[in-house]
């Protein structure tokens, strides 16, 4: 099955153009053609990193990323990194 999904992406990719995005597509899969086979291979593994996300969201938004933006000032700013 692997070999067939294989040889599709790569026959798909040689008739669609090279900037759709279907071609993007394809080139990300093929490059991550090993990974791609591990999890399928292992299906303990995720194909994705969206639990991990969940689970330090409420450590980014409530520490970090745009809201260092509102630092108020340099001193604040200067705390707001230290902590």
């Amino acid at each position: 099955m692997a070999a067939e999904l294989k040889a599709w992406a790569e026959t798909s990719l040689a008739q669609v153009s090279g900037r759709s995005e279907l071609a993007k597509a394809l080139i990300y899969m093929l490059a991550r053609w090993p990974a791609l086979m591990r999890a399928f291979d292992d299906g303990r593994l995720a194909l994705d990193s969206n639990a991990a996300e969940r689970a330090i969201r409420p450590l980014a938004v409530g520490v970090g990323r745009k809201n260092d933006l509102f630092a108020g000032s340099e001193l604040g700013a200067e705390r707001a990194a230290a902590f």
